[in-house]
């Protein structure tokens, strides 16, 4: 009887212990994977939907010979669209007229790009007004928005560069649209797939965000050795 008690008692075998490791190995491994996997996805998507902004704008000039959001004459076209636009040439986001807004409604209008947004600001996220997939495109990343904006010369420029660009990032604790969601690799992988792949030239172009881990670019290219989100994008559409 004493034989029997201590034999139910003996602990796992080297054999079964390393069967036990292999299986543990394997399920962190197929974690870590499929983590790699819905990232690469969520990466992927940025670059479908700036492709997607992209055909969508051009689409919409040239049918409409203005941009989105820019459109004075909307309502003719559509009479539940939220406003018109001031027809200067540009997509203006100086908080009067909010053709940034309004330049989703009007693409999602006409057809040229998917969703509903509502044209107008979001007083529940100051100050940009901004509400990812309400008023504004999304990405399968959590919390990024599509913004559209303006370098306006002479003192708002971009390394010397004025024009309209589309930018991508999240909205920092203080409201702006600078937080950066992406790590300088997968920054450089978007560039590389919709235009040139170098952070300082080209129209996509990498920089360093707000509050991120570490930089963004060295020496005129993407940091790829820094591996903690500290990238924003933005997409030129159209120089001054």
């Amino acid at each position: 009887m004493q034989k029997e008690r201590m034999k139910t008692t003996q602990g796992f075998s080297l054999v079964e212990l390393s069967i036990v490791m292999v299986v543990i190995g394997l399920i962190v491994g197929g974690v870590l994977a499929g983590r790699e996997i819905i990232r690469n996805a969520e990466v992927n998507s940025v670059a479908a939907e700036l492709a997607a902004i992209e055909t969508g704008i051009f689409t919409f000039e040239s049918k409409y010979n203005l941009l989105p959001g820019d459109l004075n004459i909307a309502t003719t076209y559509w009479p539940a669209v939220t406003a018109n636009g001031d027809g200067n040439g540009f997509v203006d986001d100086d908080f009067g007229i909010r053709e940034d807004l309004l330049a989703w409604q009007h693409m999602a209008l006409a057809g040229v790009m998917r969703g509903n947004y509502t044209g107008v600001a979001d007083p529940a996220f100051p100050p940009s007004g901004i509400n990812p997939g309400v008023n504004a495109p999304t990405s399968k990343i959590i919390a990024s928005s599509f913004t559209l904006q303006r370098h306006i010369p002479p003192v708002d420029d971009y390394n010397g560069v004025y024009g309209q660009f589309v930018r991508f990032a999240g909205q920092t604790p203080t409201g702006t649209l600078m937080k950066p969601l992406l790590n300088p690799s997968e920054a450089k992988r978007i560039d590389a797939k919709t235009d040139d792949g170098n952070s300082e030239t080209g129209d996509i172009i990498g920089y360093n965000g707000t509050g991120g881990s570490g930089n963004c670019t060295t020496a005129g290219n993407y940091n790829v050795a820094n591996n903690g989100p500290s990238c924003c994008l933005h997409w030129w559409t159209k120089y001054q």
